[in-house]
């Protein structure tokens, strides 16, 4: 009978134990998991992409998403690098070798992390008239959308990344005018249409300086004051007001009809 008892705690010991090495998995991935994938990782590497000096780096593990993510990165290049993702018992998610290398895109968002930076580093610096959030980057022309969504006003088309070079420096001016896109939100105890006309004007003549152009902004006006559940009392949007729109003459007319093909859009 005993013997019979120290078995059975025995064995309730075992499937506990087992029970916590699952959940420990579960949520840290370690140590099953963490294992199993990162041998898939280099049997696929050395099945996919042998007689190469990729190097693969450690995995990381979201439970979010249920699985491991490696960066893959060769040690001559800043733009030869892809993803790898593979589900906890080792299957392969995806892997973004050829939208990121052979379709360039991981060039395409280098520019645009610069471009992001640059225009971010002068506009800090500027004398904007109002208090203001900025952003600027080429993602809606590498990964388009607007005009799918059949948004209203001037947006970049599609870019042809595949037309880039791994590595290669490009003017981050001439790729900004055809390519940028910035997102400006205002708030300001006034808002009229000569607030938001001052504020794209005022963007327009900080950005042109810098010789930073872009091809249309997404703007917001937020009123100071905010209700009981901390939001704005009022606020005019605009999206995709194109650079060439911005000048003096006729401009708070240009600004109402943004507005209002804006609204008609998100009613429609």
């Amino acid at each position: 009978m005993k013997k019979a008892l120290k078995v059975a705690a025995f064995l309730a010991a075992l499937v506990l134990i087992g029970i916590l090495v699952y959940l420990v998995d579960l949520f840290t991935g370690y140590p099953v998991s963490y294992f199993r994938v990162q041998h898939a990782a280099r049997a696929y590497m050395e099945e996919q992409y042998p007689n190469t000096d990729y190097e693969l780096s450690s995995p990381s593990y979201s439970l979010k998403l249920g699985g491991f993510q490696f960066e893959v990165t060769a040690p001559d290049s800043t733009d030869d690098c892809f993803q790898l993702d593979f589900y906890r018992n080792g299957a392969l998610k995806y892997d973004t070798y050829v939208e990121s290398v052979v379709n360039r895109t991981g060039t395409a968002l280098r520019l645009s992390q610069e471009y992001r930076k640059r225009s971010r580093e002068v506009f800090d610096q500027s004398n904007f008239p109002y208090a203001a959030q900025f952003s600027s980057s080429f993602d809606e022309a590498i990964a388009g959308g607007s005009e799918e969504r059949g948004e209203p006003g001037t947006y970049p088309s599609k870019w042809n990344t595949k037309e880039l070079e791994l590595d290669k420096e490009y003017d981050i001016s001439s790729l900004s005018g055809e390519y940028g896109t910035v997102n400006l939100t205002v708030t300001s105890r006034d808002v009229s249409l000569h607030t938001a006309a001052e504020s794209l004007l005022r963007l327009k003549e900080i950005m042109e300086k810098a010789n930073l152009p872009f091809k249309s902004a997404e703007l917001w006006i937020l009123s100071e004051e905010t209700d009981e559940f901390d939001q704005p009392t009022e606020q005019l949007h605009i999206l995709n007001f194109g650079w060439d729109d911005i000048y003096e003459e006729g401009m708070e007319e240009r600004v109402q009809s943004a507005i209002d093909a804006t609204n008609a859009y998100y009613n429609q």
